[in-house]
């Protein structure tokens, strides 16, 4: 009885290989291929985000220029045909955009790609000695809580690295590196060599620990896209800002017990700016000159689409540097308080889908006349607002204390505000209101 179960369990699965390979061998173009391969670079049943996937995919080459679309509009094109192609599952999409943001890879499918990016010599899953030590060679590398200086000296021109769950790593003789990817990984021998790897082209490294830039990050003058979600950093190196091939900056952690200046030069080719910096209530009247150079600069990256600050000290006048970023859609900021009113809607973003504002301070009462200037944006399909109050006694951020009214804005805690509302009419397209 059990080898008739073995046979039967043993022929689906050949079918299933069958099935796969056709779907594989039918894919019109080699780059989908290689998209399609470099996804079991990730660990199973890891939801992996979408934007992950598709700078890397941009990164290593992947992805082809074509006529009136810019690189991530190509790549995404590439991910829903292959979710179409039901070669990978998708797990969510952008509510605003409705994009693809997040995709998973059925056991069955992952366990084939894997087989086949090892006999194409694609990409190579190390979770032991054993499969460094194989003799199959590979340009790529994706290690599972397990990293060998072997790896290093056996295959120098390793075009991609990624790592998970890496108690240290090493990386100084991969000179031709364009993908670094690390995931809740102790990174504290990194920073040491990574200016040295002038051809990496995308930097991911989340969740980790003990991650500096240096000022030789600098040096990567062919760097596109760099995300530290989720991990901290004491500083953002002014030389990031000389590199012109920018196109993605995502740190949402950085703290400020070193002194240092929100600056950003022209940044042409921007797409993705978001900055979080926290720290002693000190430095924030130090950066205000940082911030007039960050305002000042916003207005030379008409390609933005994503923008997201937080810098203790960012006026309110911040908002009137964006009305011509035609492809701006999300935006969040959180605005320290200002005796200045609001801007008119004219001088907004027009395209806007997606509005955070947080406000720091008191409660002013032109907060009042937001909902109906803010009314009047078309696109506008979510809208989050929230007020932030600091104790009188508070020395650093524990003092801030973050609510969210219970009712048509009116803060709860010993502030009385003006109630909020808008006209008939407006917010045509609003799906989620938080205030």
């Amino acid at each position: 009885m059990d080898r008739c179960l073995d046979w039967e369990a043993t022929s689906q699965w050949d079918n299933m290989r069958r099935i796969i390979a056709r779907s594989y061998d039918d894919m019109p173009q080699h780059y989908l291929k290689s998209c399609f391969l470099y996804m079991t670079s990730f660990p199973e049943d890891l939801v992996t985000s979408a934007d992950t996937l598709t700078r890397s995919w941009i990164a290593e080459g992947f992805v082809p220029h074509r006529n009136n679309q810019t690189m991530e509009e190509t790549a995404f094109g590439c991910l829903e045909e292959l979710a179409q192609r039901s070669m990978v599952h998708v797990h969510s999409r952008d509510k605003i955009r409705g994009c693809i943001s997040g995709v998973q890879m059925h056991d069955v499918v992952r366990e084939w790609a894997i087989q086949q990016a090892r006999k194409e010599g694609f990409l190579k899953m190390c979770k032991n000695q054993d499969d460094v030590s194989d003799g199959i060679f590979a340009y790529r590398f994706s290690l599972l809580e397990f990293f060998d200086d072997r790896i290093c000296i056996s295959a120098p021109n390793v075009r991609s690295m990624l790592g998970f769950g890496l108690p240290s790593v090493t990386l100084g003789t991969l000179r031709f590196l364009r993908t670094l990817y690390m995931s809740d990984s102790n990174l504290e021998k990194i920073s040491k060599v990574i200016g040295r790897l002038i051809h990496l082209r995308f930097i991911g490294l989340k969740w980790c620990k003990s991650v500096v830039l240096p000022s030789s990050t600098g040096q990567l003058l062919n760097l596109q896209s760099i995300d530290l979600t989720g991990t901290d950093i004491p500083c953002v190196p002014k030389s990031l800002w000389d590199i012109p091939t920018l196109r993605h900056v995502v740190i949402p952690k950085v703290e400020t017990n070193v002194p240092t200046t929100v600056g950003v030069d022209e940044q042409s080719e921007l797409q993705t700016l978001c900055i979080h910096r926290v720290g002693h209530k000190s430095l924030m009247r130090t950066q205000s000159m940082g911030c007039l150079r960050l305002i000042r600069s916003l207005m030379h990256m008409p390609l933005l689409r994503t923008l997201a600050l937080s810098t203790h000290f960012l006026p309110v006048d911040v908002l009137t540097c964006l009305p011509n970023h035609r492809h701006l859609d999300y935006l969040s900021l959180l605005l320290w308080e200002s005796t200045t009113t609001f801007p008119d809607s004219t001088l907004l973003p027009q395209n806007l889908r997606h509005l955070f504002l947080g406000f720091h301070g008191t409660w002013n009462s032109w907060h009042a006349d937001l909902l109906p200037t803010l009314g009047r944006l078309q696109s506008l399909g979510i809208l989050v607002m929230m007020v932030a109050y600091r104790h009188d006694d508070a020395d650093d951020d524990t003092g801030l204390i973050l609510q969210r009214s219970q009712s048509a804005g009116v803060p709860t805690y010993e502030y009385e505000a003006p109630i909020m509302s808008s006209p008939a009419g407006a917010f045509p397209r609003l799906r989620s209101l938080s205030l």
